[in-house]
């Protein structure tokens, strides 16, 4: 399978005009850059729109940002994808979409073939997640396939079993002894990422160096239950779309390939879920350039 990095140039204010004519944007509180851009490259792109993709620089006040706030400067995308950017321009200047071609500077978008990296290879990565699971049937809290935050459902199970243990003791008391015997947050998701590298890569150190609450807009209803609200916040509806609370991390390390024809399907597919809306990217750098 060949695979090509790309650099899309993508204009701001045409992407939040075409954003509007398909009502992903109403007001300040609703956008999510990662659904935009999304939306914008399947408009453009169809089965050809390349995931995952990572936005490397974010619009001014990215929560905040409105048409005539939005800067003029492009916005930079990095994705995978099988075709480079000189046939993904010329398909997309075949669909007649004008204001999807306005809002993808093509003439500027650059791409490079992908090398097969060989098993035993060392490299830095920098990778964007969601870090979620989907529930299996015997969890006790959760709705068997509810999205649910690692660490959260962690600490689910830990309540539910000493609830049952304990019934009459305190809940508050509970939650701080699970609380204070699961280890850390960053562990619990760095493990997340481990898993998920297994079969193709073996990452030989790694650090958590961004984590922050994310908002994100998709359609229709997200995950069952609890994992639908997970951090307890409301839902506001825009049509068909229902906002989720979800955690971003951003994770920095090495890696040793284990399989290389595995490990060209992660690149090509990405790491974790939502990997469509810019999450899961893994961007690498070669040995010679680890400290």
């Amino acid at each position: 399978m060949s695979l090509h990095m790309l650099h899309l140039p993508i204009r701001p204010r045409e992407l939040l005009a075409c954003g509007r004519e398909h009502r992903l944007v109403s007001d300040a509180t609703t956008v999510d850059l990662g659904y935009l851009v999304h939306a914008l490259l399947t408009r453009a792109l169809g089965d050809r729109a390349p995931q995952p993709f990572d936005i490397q620089a974010e619009l001014p006040g990215e929560r905040r940002v409105t048409g005539r706030s939005a800067s003029a400067n492009p916005l930079s995308v990095l994705a995978y994808a099988e075709n480079d950017a000189t046939t993904l321009g010329a398909s997309a200047r075949q669909s007649g979409d004008t204001p999807a071609l306005a809002a993808i500077a093509w003439d500027d978008a650059r791409s490079k073939p992908m090398p097969l990296f060989a098993a035993g290879q060392h490299l830095g990565f920098r990778v964007r997640v969601c870090p979620v699971l989907r529930v299996g049937k015997r969890h006790p809290c959760f709705e068997p396939g509810a999205e649910v935050d690692p660490y959260l459902a962690l600490i689910a199970r830990g309540m539910a079993e000493r609830v049952s243990a304990r019934p009459y003791a305190c809940e508050q008391t509970l939650k701080r002894e699970v609380v204070a015997a699961a280890p850390p947050r960053d562990e619990i998701y760095l493990q997340w990422l481990v898993d998920r590298m297994a079969t193709a890569a073996i990452v030989t150190d790694a650090r958590l160096v961004s984590l922050r609450d994310a908002r994100l807009w998709r359609r229709g209803t997200p995950g069952e239950g609890a994992a639908a609200t997970m951090h307890g916040r409301p839902r506001p509806r825009l049509g068909s779309r229902v906002a989720m609370g979800r955690r971003e991390a951003v994770f920095e390390g090495t890696l040793e390939v284990r399989d290389a024809a595995s490990f060209q399907g992660l690149l090509a597919r990405g790491v974790g879920r939502h990997r469509a809306f810019g999450f899961g990217m893994l961007l690498l750098r070669s040995s010679d350039h680890l400290s």
